[in-house]
Order: C-alpha cells, then structure tokens, then sequence
C-alpha cells in the first residue's frame, strides 16, 4: 500500500558484497618457447617465423593475453609456470672519474668491450648506455642468449666544491627459462605483473638454440632471437638503443666543462626516465634493465600462449614437461546482497496490518 512504501523502501538496503573461494582451475600453456619458435639463422640474417612476427605485434599493441583456461567466474588470483629468462652472470668494469678529468677535454673513459659477437663497444666518454643484443658464442653454447649491456656515468660533489664519480658499464646475460608468475585472471584473460623479480625460477629451458656458427650454408633454429630484434629496434628510443656521449665546452683548462651531447634529444624520452633530478649537484641515473626484462618476460608469455595448441609442442620442449596445468585459485566474485532493516520492517508491517484491519472492519460494518 502507498502508506507503508516509504517505511519498505527504507527497510531494505541493497550492498555490494564479495565472496571468496578456492576454486581448481586447468589450462594450457607452453611452459617453455619451443626450439626454432622465432625462425632459422642462415648466414648473419634470422629468416623470422609468422607466429614470432604475430607475437611480437601483440606485444607492441598491448593486446589482451587470452587464455586457454576454464573460465573464471569473477576474479581468479593464482601462480602460473610460463616462460622468461632468468640471470646468467655479469661481468662489470669501472672508470673513476676524478675532478681533473672533469675539467680535461682530453680525458677518456668507457672503450669497454662486451664479448659480444657484433664486436659492439660502448662511445668513448659515455654518459649513459643501454645495448641489447642476442648474438653470443662466449657465454652459453648451442644455446640462445639475451645480453643487457648499461653504462652510468656517477658524479657527485664534495663539501670543497670538487667533482668526483666512475662510469660502471654492466654486461649481463640471460637464458630461457621457466618461471612461477603470480597472475590475475578475469573470465579468460589474464594479467602478469610487470616487476619481473616478482617470476621466480623453476628451471632454465635447455631446449633453446642460438647462432653459435656462422655457416652461410647451415640453417641454424632460433628460438627467442626475434624478441630481443624487436626489443633492440623496433621500439628503440623507448627501451634499449641508447648511447649518449659527453662532450666539452670551452678550452682545456679550470673554464673548460661538460655538457650532453646535442644527439641526447633523439633519445631523449628513455633518458629522461631514468635521470633522477632530485639533486642537482648530482648526476645519477637509476637502471633500466628491469624494464627490459619485464618486455622480454610479457613477449616469452604471449609466446606460451600462442605455442600452447601445436600438435608437436613435447618434441620441440624440454622431456617432461606438459601444457596442460591444473592449479589452484582464488576466486573472488562481487554480487547485491539485501539487508533488511528490522525496526523499519517492524513499522512498515505495523501500517500494513492496521490496513487490513481497518478494511476488515468496514466491511463488517456494511
């Protein structure tokens, strides 16, 4: 009745509520990237697979990651094996750098070597540095490798107002591997973190090939060499690619100093993120490879993905290892939830009955 509306409306209140459970879900992904996923070396040049190609385009489009999992009602939070790369070694040099040098047009530092086969070496008098490359035959034989040169240059002045710092130039090499991510999955999508410290490592992938011979005639299998390329050139300015000089103005002398190099605007955009500012009288740069990383571990599991239904997947991976992975998550689903409010409930059953009887009563009285 229209009396009592009010006093229901108000005694009914509608929630949102979540609900959490531990749920079994099952799915397939690749555990590893199968051997000659990415192409075949022939001579210097990678003869690129379609499916790399598509999963290198994905990557630079930031496409959803679908799964082939049952479906998750809700939100499920899990940890899944998928593939990465995972730290090698690194060998690491230093070049102090003195307050005389600051002011030497003539001084020289960062002719560093990486043992790379492209015979890359960082400029001379770098500022900052980043060269990814996957050409190795010193590290890892028979095997494809990711290696991640950086260079900083430190400065830092004293109380006297001197200037004082190193350059440290790092060369670090990564192998495939597996790795427990903790992921989140909607439906069929699925979210991986960005941070790779966060995949933790189950085994290297002993099933990968690299160019470790240079034989024009000889078709050598590529598994992951297409990532570090597109990593390394296509979206060069954003990641990796970065090579800034120190240059001087003025003479040899007290007035002489240093300055960027005018090139510093053509990758200005990755530079500018790792400069840290906070000081002026400092120069410090924070490091990038975790970014690479991160890039390289997202395009290893979209490849996963994308390997997950071939027919001769066990032949082209590591013995024992499976697609097929049954884990367990928590789901975690939202819905309204009514609560009903007693004393409004109370007062609005009170007028409803009154109703009844007053009606009751006038019929009576007819």
């Amino acid at each position: 009745m229209i009396i009592d509306g009010p006093l229901l409306q108000r005694s009914v209140t509608v929630q949102m509520a979540t609900h959490t459970k531990e749920v079994t879900l099952a799915l397939n992904l690749a555990p590893e990237v199968p051997t000659a996923f990415c192409g075949y070396w022939l001579g210097n040049g990678l003869m690129s697979t379609d499916v790399s190609v598509d999963v290198t385009t994905q990557w630079a489009d930031k496409s959803l990651i679908v799964l082939d999992v049952q479906r998750c009602n809700g939100t499920c939070a899990t940890t899944l094996r998928a593939l990465g790369i995972t730290l090698l070694n690194c060998s690491s040099q230093t070049w102090p750098i003195s307050n005389e040098m600051y002011h030497d047009s003539n001084a020289t530092w960062g002719s560093f070597y990486h043992g790379w086969d492209d015979g890359y070496q960082a400029t001379t008098n770098p500022l900052f540095s980043i060269k990814l490359s996957y050409r190795t035959t010193k590290v890892r034989p028979n095997s494809s490798v990711v290696a991640i040169g950086t260079g900083f240059l430190s400065m830092h002045q004293s109380e006297n107002g001197t200037l004082a710092g190193e350059y440290v130039y790092n060369a670090c090499y990564y192998l495939p591997a597996i790795l427990e991510y903790d992921v989140v999955i909607t439906g069929k999508e699925v979210t991986i973190p960005d941070e790779p410290n966060q995949g933790r490592l189950v085994s290297v992938a002993n099933n990968t090939w690299g160019p470790w011979e240079a034989d024009p005639d000889v078709n050598w299998p590529s598994t992951i060499d297409q990532f570090t390329g597109i990593l390394n050139l296509y979206l060069l300015n954003e990641y990796v690619g970065v090579n800034v000089s120190v240059v001087f103005l003025g003479s040899n002398g007290p007035n002489n100093f240093w300055r960027n190099d005018p090139r510093i605007t053509t990758n200005g955009a990755i530079l500018g993120k790792y400069l840290d500012t906070t000081d002026v009288d400092v120069v410090k740069f924070d490091e990038p490879s975790h970014d690479v990383i991160a890039q390289m571990n997202e395009m290893m599991f979209r490849a996963g993905v994308a390997a997950s239904g071939w027919g001769n997947l066990t032949s082209l991976i590591d013995p024992g290892l499976a697609v097929q992975q049954t884990f367990q998550a928590n789901q975690t689903t939202t819905e309204d939830v009514y609560n009903i409010d007693l004393q409004w409930f109370a007062g609005a059953a009170a007028l409803e009955l009154f109703a009844v009887l007053m009606v009751s009563t006038d019929g009576q009285a007819i």
